[in-house]
């Protein structure tokens, strides 16, 4: 049988790579070649990052001494460095003279590039022990962390918490939109008492002017009650909350919620999801193959309509084609007219301004992974999962403004 060689260009690509082709261990010493490769650039990357940065000190950085100038010193080794790509040894870091070298991407005596400890993060939103942990970093990445520098992480991690819900708010916003996120939380006590624990997590989240969205802030309660909806509001009102004048809140239908604001947001506009009321026509039918047809109906009526005057038309025929299910039309009669406020804004903006769904899908993979997985020591712990998830999703928000 001939005997298979790569071509040219492959050769080319694995110039200092020759394990013995299509051997049994030919998979294993391939990827371990490649994670290789990689980390030698990434160290070279870094030692390029650095010496660039060492010069914009020694040009524009302020000496130690005013009477002497900033200049390069050598380097020193910094052993190892741990990245979402394993460890990197003996990177040279250079030493300065009358100034000291800080780099942006990895502060002095930080051991963890950011992007691994937010790694370390999100395995632990898994539900990992420190213990565990600690053994699957070393599995993934081939690095030892101690159990006492993930607590560490963890204990740095409430600490965020704790700034994030006591932090000025600077920013007045165009939209807010105020959901209850349903969750079935599980803790050791409820799976003691083969029980799940029904807690809903207030959420508010928050658009700009220049449409970058933000979750302002959440709590998790065991209801929707005002008092729960009333404590956030005014927690976030005390810090600097602010509506533009012209600005529009987005809420569910639960009544608490609808009572909070309405207490904090007298004079803006309100709209009412449409979603949640189609949703909570069922409530007020006979008959589930009955609801299921007037929600197609009603739903059908918000898609097509494209003024606000057509959707009170539409309305009026299916009040009057249904006049015999008196609770439903008592329903539409309360709420019908909360639910079309979106009809003022540009056309553009009715997707964003008619429902929650945008915070809704915000928090969608997190529901799934409470739901399926996680056990948490109490109800409070689960806040730092979702604080995980919140700082997550408002550092994407920011990098793609």
């Amino acid at each position: 049988m001939k005997k298979l060689k790569p071509t040219r260009s492959i050769s080319k690509a694995l110039k200092d790579f020759q394990p013995e082709f299509f051997g049994d261990n030919f998979a294993e010493e391939f990827w371990n070649e490649v994670q290789n490769k990689i980390k030698k650039d990434i160290k070279k990357m870094l030692e390029l990052t650095f010496d660039f940065e060492a010069e914009l000190i020694i040009k524009n950085g302020v000496a130690s001494n005013p009477e002497k100038k900033i200049y390069r010193n050598g380097y020193y080794p910094r052993k190892e460095i741990i990245t979402p790509f394993g460890p990197i040894n003996n990177v040279k870091r250079p030493k300065l003279r009358n100034a000291s070298f800080a780099s942006k991407i990895l502060p002095p005596h930080q051991r963890m590039t950011n992007e691994f400890t937010s790694k370390i993060l999100n395995i632990y939103s898994y539900g990992k022990t420190s213990k565990k942990l600690a053994d699957l970093l070393e599995d993934l990445y081939d690095v030892n962390i101690s159990k006492s520098t993930i607590s560490n992480k963890l204990k740095k991690l409430e600490k965020e918490l704790s700034e994030y819900r006591n932090k000025k708010i600077k920013d007045i916003y165009k939209v807010l939109i105020l959901d209850g996120i349903w969750m079935g939380i599980k803790t050791f006590s409820t799976i003691k008492n083969k029980k799940t624990s029904k807690s809903v997590m207030l959420a508010v989240m928050g658009i700009k002017e220049d449409n970058t969205k933000e979750i302002i802030g959440f709590r998790v309660g065991r209801s929707e009650s005002m008092e729960n909806w009333y404590g956030l509001l005014q927690d976030l009102t005390d810090r600097g909350l602010k509506l533009k004048k012209e600005g529009i809140v987005i809420y569910d239908g639960a009544k608490g919620l609808h009572s909070a604001v309405d207490m904090f947001f007298p004079y803006q506009t309100k709209q009412l999801c449409v979603f949640h009321f189609i949703k909570g026509i069922k409530q007020y039918v006979d008959g589930k193959s009955k609801a299921k047809k007037f929600s197609i109906e009603v739903s059908k009526i918000y898609k097509n309509a494209r003024s606000k005057k057509e959707i009170i038309k539409k309305m009026r025929e299916f009040i009057l084609k249904h006049k015999k299910e008196k609770r439903l039309l008592k329903y539409i009669e309360r709420n019908f007219e909360k639910t079309t406020s979106y009809f003022n804004y540009k056309d553009s903006e009715w997707k964003t301004l008619k429902t929650t769904n945008l915070l809704e899908r915000a928090f969608r993979e997190t529901r799934k992974l409470i739901r399926n997985t996680v056990v948490f020591q109490n109800i409070a712990s689960s806040e730092r999962l979702l604080f995980i998830s919140v700082k997550q999703l408002n550092m994407d928000w920011r990098r793609h403004a």
